[in-house]
């Protein structure tokens, strides 16, 4: 239904919670940071031999709320349907806020590895003044971070593919698109499991080059898992006919998400694979 300036309005006999949402209050957004507050609590104490105890309670309820938001999403696509101008633009610019809030993260992480990367005499005594440290051998980027990236270029593909589907009313076609990209994300992430499981450098007591790794790639394969639960729920509304050629706002923001980690591998590739790789790489 629409009114005389053109936006979408809702039924008589319907009651509209808040002009910026036609779902309600949920409680799953401070559920699932409580959850990730307890799981990075937990991640601390196992760093000092206190158990597992709390994290693994943690990655319980975060999994739990991630499950019972995705329900919700699924149940309140007729709803979404119905929603007019104002919570589409809402809710672009909360992810909009969301991805810069992520983008400042990884800024945090690269400013780390970069300091080391152009003053490797930072390292302190006893470290020879080069980056990758000497006692280093870097992984080949030839190797499987070359097929991670193209396979990432490859999904961004079949995502564009996907939303042309959906401007153009082809439920099909936008379907067959977005199960390519979650299967491509998939194999992303089964590069990068066997690539941990190979490293050529020791983990644990490895010194800095192995911390700054970790921490960039695990937080980019934690963003990659949760592209994953996206690009998987958003297949199922396609599904479901919850995106139209006027109403894809949830479809577009979880593209712009998956174009941010995208973009962020591409970076990451170049940084830390390609000119940050030591004179030995492992093959």
């Amino acid at each position: 239904m629409q009114d005389n300036t053109g936006f979408d309005t809702w039924p008589a006999n319907q009651t509209v919670p808040s002009p910026f949402t036609p779902v309600g209050q949920s409680p799953w957004p401070l559920a699932i940071a409580v959850s990730a507050m307890v799981t990075a609590g937990g991640v601390i104490a196992y760093t000092f031999h206190e158990g597992v105890t709390i994290l693994a309670l943690g990655i319980l309820a975060f999994l739990t709320t991630i499950a019972l938001w995705t329900r919700d999403a699924l149940n309140d696509g007729p709803n979404l349907l119905k929603a007019g101008i104002i919570p589409q633009i809402s809710f672009r610019y909360g992810v909009t806020l969301f991805i810069i809030a992520e983008l400042m993260l990884f800024v945090a992480f690269f400013w780390g590895y970069f300091t080391f990367f152009f003053f490797p005499a930072k390292m302190g005594i006893g470290h020879v003044a080069v980056w990758p440290p000497a006692h280093i051998h870097t992984i080949n980027p030839l190797g499987e971070p070359m097929f991670a990236t193209l396979v990432m270029l490859l999904s961004s593909t079949t995502l564009t593919g996907s939303f042309d589907g959906i401007l153009q009313g082809n439920r099909t076609n936008a379907a067959l698109g977005m199960a390519a990209t979650a299967i491509l994300a998939v194999a992303f992430l089964g590069g990068q499991i066997y690539e941990f499981a190979n490293l050529p450098f020791p983990v644990y007591h490895g010194g800095i080059y192995p911390s700054l790794f970790l921490i960039l790639t695990s937080f980019d394969m934690l963003h990659v898992i949760m592209g994953v639960i996206l690009l998987t729920l958003c297949f199922v509304r396609i599904v479901r006919g919850a995106f139209t050629p006027d109403h894809y706002a949830g479809f577009q923001t979880i593209a712009w998400y998956w174009n941010f980690v995208d973009v962020l591998w591409l970076f990451m590739f170049v940084a830390v694979y390609w000119i940050g790789a030591s004179a030995v790489t492992a093959s």
